[in-house]
């Protein structure tokens, strides 16, 4: 549980576009457990997923465009300073930082090879509640064949140490903040170009076969790693994302 802001740097919420939002919270709904709050066309269409009646990942519609993957937002104290960073760092704005009703503000942009994040400024809305439990995110990675950009950008936009675990033979960065390390960069050129979210769930090989039943595809695994056993997932838009059972759950 999430009982103050998330710190600068670190993931602090997770929002998909959908062509259909009741398809959408028909199959969250089933692999999650998540309840849904919002939708109305006052609030735009916009879907609260609750777990243990706790806000923890966003939906919205797109009408018949094309779904978006699932997007990270990185808390920062400053929407706007961040936004600058992005620029400077040789990304470029998708959406200028602007006002979310009284909720905070928030800026979408894309690192040089392309991949979409977004950025939060929380104010009645600090982000998701709970976070590594079953149902809720659990960790952000982005594979990429330029991962020494990916280091150099996200240090840069997000102000924080980007540092490699130092395992020989295998890429991998983390970025920290504080002694946390809140998120992960490693060196994959076959990766989707996104922010991969990862979801914690109580067993792995119940979340691949509750994906399958509920419309989706089971991409990769489940198989076991040194951080828990994972499967990577398609929902009925093609959305990738990966769940997780980790290690202790």
């Amino acid at each position: 549980m999430i009982t103050e802001s998330h710190p600068a740097g670190a993931p602090a919420w997770v929002e998909i576009a959908v062509p259909d939002v009741a398809e959408a919270r028909e199959f969250y709904g089933s692999l999650f457990g998540w309840e849904f709050e919002g939708g109305s066309p006052a609030a735009g269409g916009y879907t609260t997923c609750l777990l243990h009646g706790e806000p923890v990942a966003g939906i919205t519609g797109t009408g018949d465009g094309p779904a978006r993957r699932w997007t990270t937002f990185f808390a920062t104290d400053d929407a706007d300073a961040t936004a600058r960073r992005i620029t400077e760092a040789g990304g470029s704005l998708v959406l200028a930082p602007r006002e979310v009703a009284d909720q905070g503000r928030v800026a979408l942009g894309e690192d040089p090879a392309g991949v979409l994040f977004a950025v939060w400024q929380g104010r009645e809305h600090q982000g998701a509640r709970i976070v590594a439990e079953p149902g809720a995110m659990a960790w952000h990675e982005l594979g990429t064949a330029d991962p020494a950009m990916a280091v150099r950008f996200y240090g840069a936009v997000l102000d924080r140490p980007v540092r490699s675990m130092g395992i020989a033979g295998f890429d991998y960065w983390t970025v920290l903040a504080g002694e946390d390390s809140v998120a992960g960069i490693w060196s994959e050129p076959r990766a989707p170009r996104q922010w991969m979210t990862y979801f914690s769930v109580d067993d792995a090989d119940e979340a691949a076969r509750r994906v399958t039943a509920a419309g989706g595809r089971v991409l990769r695994g489940p198989i076991d790693s040194p951080q828990g056993r994972v499967a990577v997932v398609a929902d009925p838009f093609d959305a990738l994302l990966a769940v997780i059972r980790l290690p202790g759950e």
